[in-house]
């Protein structure tokens, strides 16, 4: 789904490749290459538990934050650590990670959307749209590689017990675009 690095031979063609305002695709370094989301694509049922956590997470917030909850997501799968240790899917570090949202009200929103999907809702196809070139890995990660975001308000006791341990958690950011008043990330040092 996504291009690797490596230099490929150009060829002329005749054909433009056309989006309409409806498509989705996205560019890196410069349109080196794409990937491209056809809509229509279904979804698999880990794509779908992947979507709906980051909506009960952060569905109210930018793109951005979003964004950033799916690259903390990825960043604990290929770096697991602490208790989503020896995982083997994304569904494991969604399963073993503390994410409040899973079985919350926009989680269950978003999943019953995800199962009965008829494309009408633009809030839950631009979620798709932005955290699924993620999960494909072919975005990316700008927090630094944070295992940790959440919201300052509502985890008052989750940022003591980071900040109370330095050694072993250190501070992402701030983000461009991101609220370093509102959201805070953290990596896990080992």
């Amino acid at each position: 789904l996504c291009a690797n690095d490596e230099e490929q031979p150009v060829t002329q063609t005749t054909s433009v490749m056309t989006l309409s305002k409806n498509d989705s695709a996205y560019s890196v370094a410069g349109l080196e290459y794409y990937w491209y989301y056809d809509k229509h694509d279904t979804l698999t049922e880990e794509q779908k538990h992947f979507i709906a956590v980051i909506a009960g997470e952060a569905i109210g917030a930018n793109t951005k934050t979003q964004k950033a909850v799916a690259h903390t997501i990825m960043n604990r799968f290929k770096e697991p650590r602490d208790v989503w240790s020896n995982v083997t899917s994304v569904s494991e570090v969604l399963i073993k990670s503390q994410y409040n949202a899973v079985g919350g009200p926009q989680y269950n929103a978003c999943m019953t959307y995800l199962n009965h999907r008829d494309h009408s809702s633009e809030l839950y196809e631009n979620l798709i749209a932005a955290v699924i070139p993620i999960y494909f890995e072919c975005e990316t990660d700008f927090t630094g590689g944070a295992h940790y975001i959440f919201n300052v308000n509502g985890s008052a006791s989750l940022l003591a017990a980071l900040e109370a341990q330095p050694n072993r958690y250190v501070k992402c950011g701030p983000f461009e675009g991101i609220s370093d008043i509102e959201y805070r990330m953290y990596r896990c040092k080992w």
